[in-house]
C-alpha cells in the first residue's frame, strides 16, 4: 500500500499527529480497485458499492485505531495501479494518491523505488513467491515401474555387482572347507537378496 499518513501520538483520550492535527472524527479517503481477495469490490442492484477483502480489513482496522472514518474510492481516470511517465505525468491510482484526491492507495502494490520519489510507501506486511512451471509427467506405466527409475548406468552396475557377486559364491563354494551348495541355489539366493534389497523385504539369516 502507499501510505500518506504520519505516524500518531496518544494525547489524553484524543488521537493526534506529531504535528498537532487531531485525526479523531476525520474522514480517510481511500482509492482501491477490485483486486481480490486484496481489494474485492462489489455492486448490488441499486449501484452501491460494497468493499471487502485482505487490505479493506487492514486499513478498517489502522482507521479505527486513529479514530477515522475510511472512505473509498475507485481511481478516478478508471485505471488501475498507475504509472509514472518520462515526462513526469501519472496516471491511475498513482495519481490520485500523488494530486491528493486519496489519502491512501491500496490494491496489492508492488514497492518500486520510482514511485519513491513522489509518494510514501509503507512497510511490507506480506511476501509473494513466483516460479515457472511445465507439464506434469505422466505416471510411469505399473509394468515399467521397477525399471524406468534407474538410468542405464545404474541397472548395468547392478547386473555387474550381481555377477561378480554370483562369481565370487560359486568360487567359495567350490572350497573344500565348506559345505557345497548346487550352484543353482547360489545363484537364485543371489537374486533373491538383490531383489529383496531392492523391495526392502526383510532377508533370511
Amino acid at each position: 500500500m502507499a501510505l500518506c499518513l504520519a505516524v500518531p501520538i496518544v494525547e489524553s483520550t484524543r488521537l493526534v499527529s506529531p504535528h498537532g492535527l487531531v485525526l479523531g472524527g476525520k474522514t480517510l479517503k481511500v482509492g482501491c480497485f477490485h483486486f481480490p481477495p486484496f481489494t474485492i469490490v462489489k455492486e448490488d442492484g441499486n449501484g452501491t458499492l460494497s468493499y471487502s477483502g485482505v487490505e479493506v480489513s487492514l486499513v478498517r482496522v489502522v482507521a479505527k485505531s486513529l479514530g477515522l472514518e475510511p472512505e473509498f474510492h475507485s481511481p478516478s481516470d478508471g485505471k488501475a495501479w498507475g504509472f509514472i511517465y518520462k515526462n513526469g505525468s501519472s496516471d491511475g491510482l498513482l495519481r490520485d494518491v500523488i494530486e491528493g484526491v486519496v489519502d491512501v492507495g491500496m490494491a496489492e502494490y508492488f514497492y518500486y523505488p520510482k514511485r519513491t520519489r513522489v509518494s510514501h510507501a509503507s512497510d511490507f506486511y506480506t511476501l509473494e513467491h513466483f516460479c515457472f512451471v511445465r507439464r506434469k509427467p505422466r505416471p510411469i506405466p505399473q509394468w515399467q515401474a521397477l525399471i524406468r527409475p534407474f538410468g542405464l548406468r545404474v541397472w548395468l552396475a547392478v547386473l555387474a555387482s550381481l555377477a561378480a557377486t554370483i562369481l565370487f559364491l560359486c568360487s567359495h563354494n567350490k572350497l573344500k572347507s565348506f559345505p557345497r551348495l548346487p550352484e543353482r541355489d547360489v545363484i537364485l539366493s543371489s537374486l533373491g537378496f538383490y531383489i529383496g534389497q531392492s523391495l526392502s523385504w526383510s532377508q533370511r539369516r
